[in-house]
């Protein structure tokens, strides 16, 4: 948009949406109409872990990341 006051218009209007959902959700978490569910203490498995840190590892960006060092 080149406008300036309609690109700021529309940005305010973004940032009060998102904050209105937010006071939405935390009046319905209040409220008993949306729980947030409880995770267990332990959600990470071993395998999991070394699962991700091969994925990381062998990202292509990885790869580029660890030998500029």
């Amino acid at each position: 948009m080149a406008n300036p006051q309609l690109r700021t218009i529309m940005q305010q209007g973004a940032i009060n949406c998102s904050e209105q959902a937010y006071e939405v959700w935390q009046y319905m978490n209040q409220s008993g109409y949306f729980q947030v569910p409880a995770m267990k203490k332990m959600t990470i498995n071993i395998a999991t872990i070394a699962t991700m840190k091969h994925l990381i590892l062998h990202h292509p960006m990885a790869l580029i990341y660890f030998s500029q060092r």
